[in-house]
């Protein structure tokens, strides 16, 4: 995997995320490739992409690709704190965030130097099932693999040995235990994250090259994070959500031919 944590190459219709790689630079994120029997790249935009699919599978027709999903209201919850702590958004009352859905879609209300308008469609997002779809159409379902969050995180061994083996690389690996931080990360100054995340910013800095690129970006948003105590979701607004997109897990438990309980809201636990 390269340095540069998603490189967004693929998905011509997706706005460009300086520094902008052409081939040749995108190749050159895996240049220390030697005899290695696998490479690849996460780009979580990927998914959302109307071309992306249709771009990678051109570029490397035999590619495996790996979708991680998680429950669409606890997707949109972390989202939604993702997007504020990179500032690429401000209104820190997610309620507020999705009453103001239908003007962002119109252009209106959006963030100062927003990357692409539609990360903050969030019940968009948390709609998955035709965007698999889309890779299963492209690729066929023996070279796309759902994984399920929740899953993951209640047996990681199982799920990371399954996709080693899915990607033919030994299923044995285990990576060095890492500390997990549960607490939630802000920016201790909002101005200074928003000019740090820019496309100004990276653009300039993109001339130091890559690797200088990545280690002064990384470098600065750790230096500016500071941890403290998780927000706590509405529990009524969670609920609200999980009731408006409850039709989804059925529709995706049909494309992908596999129960999503794990999902479950917690009045069908019983049921």
């Amino acid at each position: 995997m390269p340095r540069r944590k998603e490189p967004t190459y693929f998905g011509s219709d997706l706005p460009p995320r300086p520094p902008a790689l052409d081939e040749r630079a995108y190749l050159g994120l895996f240049e220390g490739v030697s005899d290695q029997p696998a490479v690849g790249e996460a780009s979580v935009w990927y998914l959302y992409s109307d071309s992306a699919a249709e771009e990678i599978r051109r570029f490397a027709p035999d590619a495996r690709i790996v979708i991680m999903l998680r429950e669409p209201a606890s997707f949109i919850a972390s989202l939604h704190a993702h997007l504020l702590f990179v500032g690429q958004e401000d209104l820190t009352d997610l309620a507020a965030a999705l009453a103001a859905e239908p003007e962002r879609a119109q252009g209106n209300r959006l963030p100062a130097g927003v990357w692409w308008p539609g990360t903050l469609q969030y019940r968009r997002l948390a709609r998955y099932t035709g965007f698999v779809a889309r890779y299963l159409d492209v690729f066929g379902r023996e070279r796309v693999r759902v994984v399920v969050h929740e899953e993951m995180l209640a047996d990681p061994g199982q799920t990371l040995a399954g996709v080693l083996s899915y990607l033919d690389v030994d299923p044995s690996f285990r990576p060095q235990p890492a500390t997990v931080n549960t607490s939630a990360r802000r920016a201790r100054s909002r101005r200074l994250q928003r000019l740090i995340t820019s496309p100004r910013f990276d653009t300039a800095v993109g001339r130091l090259g890559g690797s200088a690129h990545h280690l002064l970006s990384r470098s600065l948003v750790r230096l500016n994070t500071t941890v403290g105590q998780s927000a706590t979701i509405d529990a009524a607004l969670l609920g609200r959500l999980r009731s408006e997109l409850a039709d989804e897990r059925p529709r995706l438990e049909s494309l992908l031919d596999r129960e999503l309980s794990v999902w479950a809201r917690p009045d069908e636990a019983t049921g």
